[in-house]
């Protein structure tokens, strides 16, 4: 211990600063903790370690290191396996003896008394004997096969159902077909169309003649063709000039003869809802083809029979209805003598205007004449 300079440890030989009591803070540490500060812990010398014995396995003749049970990784995985650590597994399977139970196969048995081919028919079909069923392997395949069925599927079939049929989507069946016909499917689709429309035109031609005429003529107009055969005007005007059949358009009549051709007396028919006898016109006839409407001579004899057959008045009832007018009862025309429906609309004009009781506005017009010349007035 030297003596103490200021600043720096009394341990004789440590030069550094002291911090605490003179000392440095090492050997102020070993001063608190051992009451000296020169001490030094004795260092322990090290520890002799014996080797650990190998433990060799129990199996006679094996040299193997033990490592469970006493036997090594190879008896243990057996003895673990089997309950023996000596148990060997035989390889291999042993040579069949006995021949296939199908007459005439000459294989050896393998499972069931069949060979491996006749047991593979059994398991799959349930008789070894049962060839497998030969299909197209491919959806080309069973697609091409479908269509020499089915030269014209277009007309009948859409690509959803063929697709759901072949367990395939409408993109798949579309591209299919356009692999194996080299036309995609709606130009072929319309060619199938366009000659079903022709074929229908021309057989409906061929049975009704007079439809070659325009409707002026007695003849038939495209629409009445087209809803005779199923099909829009606008097919029938195609497939009118895909035949090469004469334009309608040189069948002309001049405005005159068309009102005359219109208004001309075909025939006396009898109306249904007043029984009287009034001329019957191309243009009604064509009305009742068209719409089937009855064979009344009027618009008002029309719906006095609708309303007797209970049934609504159509376009005239609907607008009617929809203004708010009901049926109150029905009443007899004071000119013509028929009976027509009384609704709250007449009612209420007759007691704000004094109106007559008539069926129509002619009816109306022919009473107040006759009043006109009762009392002598020009």
């Amino acid at each position: 211990m030297r003596a103490r300079v200021p600043g720096f440890c009394m341990v004789e030989g440590c030069g550094r600063q002291a911090q605490v009591t003179g000392f440095c803070q090492l050997h102020y540490d070993r001063w608190r903790r051992f009451g000296d500060p020169l001490y030094v812990r004795p260092v322990k010398p090290p520890r002799e370690r014996l080797p650990r014995p190998v433990k060799l396995c129990t199996i006679t003749g094996c040299e193997r290191r033990a490592i469970a049970r006493g036997f090594c990784d190879k008896h243990y995985a057996r003895w673990r396996a089997h309950g023996d650590p000596l148990h060997v597994a035989k390889r291999g399977r042993p040579l069949p003896t006995a021949l296939c139970a199908v007459e005439g196969c000459e294989r050896q048995a393998v499972t069931r008394g069949f060979c491996k081919p006749h047991y593979e028919r059994w398991r799959l079909h349930g008789h070894p004997l049962r060839e497998r069923e030969t299909r197209p392997r491919t959806g080309q395949d069973r697609l091409r096969a479908w269509l020499a069925e089915h030269p014209n599927p277009c007309l009948t079939y859409n690509l959803q159902e063929i697709g759901d049929e072949f367990g395939m989507t409408r993109e798949r069946v579309r591209q299919l077909i356009l692999k194996v016909t080299g036309q995609p499917w709606g130009r072929r689709g319309g060619e199938a169309r366009r000659a079903k429309t022709d074929r229908l035109l021309a057989d409906f031609l061929e049975a009704h003649p007079e439809a070659m005429l325009i409707a002026d003529l007695r003849g038939m107009s495209l629409r009445e063709i087209g809803e005779a055969i199923g099909i829009a005007e606008s097919q029938v005007q195609q497939s009118w000039k895909r035949l090469g059949l004469p334009p309608r358009s040189l069948q002309t009549l001049t405005p005159g003869e068309r009102a005359a051709r219109r208004t001309e007396t075909l025939y006396l028919e009898t109306c249904v809802s007043c029984g009287a006898e009034f001329p019957w016109t191309p243009q009604k006839e064509r009305n009742r083809r068209a719409k089937g409407t009855r064979v009344v001579c009027s618009t008002g004899c029309g719906i006095r029979q609708a309303i007797r057959e209970g049934q609504k008045w159509g376009r005239h009832s609907e607008g009617k209805e929809k203004w708010g007018a009901r049926i109150l009862r029905m009443e007899t025309c004071i000119t013509c003598g028929v009976e027509f429906p009384w609704t709250n609309r007449r009612e209420r004009d007759r007691k704000a205007q004094g109106c007559r009781i008539v069926c129509s506005r002619g009816c109306g017009q022919r009473a107040a004449h006759q009043e006109k010349l009762e009392r002598g007035e020009p």
